[in-house]
């Protein structure tokens, strides 16, 4: 196993595989804690996009003067991918709010499913919705 290389003076780029429930800001307490455990001192640490609490994936996180390239981090291209259950929604369009509504879907062919999913491949405007969390983790409507 290589051994990790940590400066920091200079800083460090690291790629974290976030664990789905753990918030992004819970990887980036957990690197500070780790650090200053290491050097006994504080040391600045941001990430490059938040990921949702239920989301896996590559999370980017920067220590020391590399906090400076954030911006240039958070213009790179990204790719997502996913599940999605048909015939069902929730207030928060994922897993963290309860099924709202519930529509026969089974009438639907495979074609029109394909076609459908093809409109999500490609450049993407993200819509949030009206709904934020707070630290009971309970959605609420803005």
């Amino acid at each position: 196993m290589p051994t990790l290389s940590l400066d920091p003076e200079a800083g460090n780029l690291f790629l974290i595989d976030k664990p789905k429930t753990w918030t992004s800001f819970n990887v980036v307490s957990k690197v500070r804690y780790a650090l200053r455990a290491r050097f006994d001192k504080k040391h600045k640490v941001g990430h490059a996009g938040t990921l949702d609490p239920l989301a896996t994936g590559l999370l980017l996180l920067a220590t020391g003067p590399m906090t400076k390239s954030i911006p240039l981090l958070q213009g790179l291209d990204k790719e997502y991918t996913g599940v999605f259950r048909l015939g069902q929604t929730t207030p928060s369009y994922d897993l963290e709010t309860e099924v709202d509504t519930e529509t026969p879907y089974e009438h639907l062919q495979d074609a029109a499913i394909l076609e459908v999913a093809h409109t999500f491949l490609g450049v993407q405007m993200q819509m949030p919705p009206n709904f934020f969390g707070r630290k009971t983790g309970r959605k609420t409507p803005l």
